[in-house]
């Protein structure tokens, strides 16, 4: 979930988990507000991984994304 860690993009995730998601939260800056809403998805049951990443480089980009595979296990 890219924003996931305020607003509507933490609301957004935060069903995921509800409806049964994994959920990976790419954030750039908040990282404990992101933490926040990874320990809200895993109280859940549900697996969650926080991404630091500048989404508007590629680069970083597919970095972000195989990271978030690798901690989820897949997309």
């Amino acid at each position: 979930m890219v924003g996931g860690s305020r607003g509507v993009g933490r609301a957004i995730a935060l069903e995921g988990a509800r409806r049964g998601a994994d959920v990976a939260v790419f954030y750039r800056s908040r990282h404990e507000e992101a933490q926040a809403v990874i320990a809200a998805i895993r109280s859940e049951g549900r697996t969650a991984a926080a991404v630091r990443a500048a989404l508007a480089d590629p680069a970083e980009t597919r970095a972000a994304v195989d990271a978030a595979a690798g901690a989820l296990g897949g997309l």
